[in-house]
């Protein structure tokens, strides 16, 4: 009987304690905003005439339902090739999916940024719990 309450004690009550934690974590996160990033590097071979154009674009992604918090960034670091970023948050995954989905989006991405982006990394995060 007292190996038992030893295995118990040992074994099944940390075990408890990190899943309790995990789910925590995951329940501050679903709560949190998800945060949008892309930064990318326009194509060398394009005019100012669509340079334009794609910044007059890309800004119309702010009216879409659900975007909170929209930025289009510069980039002022030697560190990598990027040279232009763009930023937004969602409220939850629900808005996020739907701007995703979303006609404008769509024809943004398929019209302008597949034939002017050279490069490009997507980044999506959500703020680590603040305790």
């Amino acid at each position: 009987m007292k190996s038992s309450k030893i295995f118990f004690l040992i074994l099944i009550v940390p075990l408890a304690f990190i899943t309790l934690n995990c789910n925590t974590k995951m329940e501050n996160q679903s709560n949190s905003n998800i945060l949008h990033s892309a930064f990318f590097k326009l194509k060398d071979s394009l005019s100012s005439t669509d340079k334009e154009l794609f910044f007059t674009e890309i800004n119309k992604l702010a009216t879409i339902e659900g975007v909170i918090d929209f930025k289009v960034v510069n980039e002022t670091s030697p560190k990598n090739h990027f040279t232009n970023g763009v930023t937004m948050e969602f409220a939850d995954q629900k808005a996020y999916d739907s701007y995703n989905t979303n006609p404008q989006h769509q024809k943004f991405v398929q019209e302008i940024w597949l034939k002017m982006v050279e490069d490009f990394m997507e980044i999506d995060y959500v703020q680590e719990n603040k305790n």
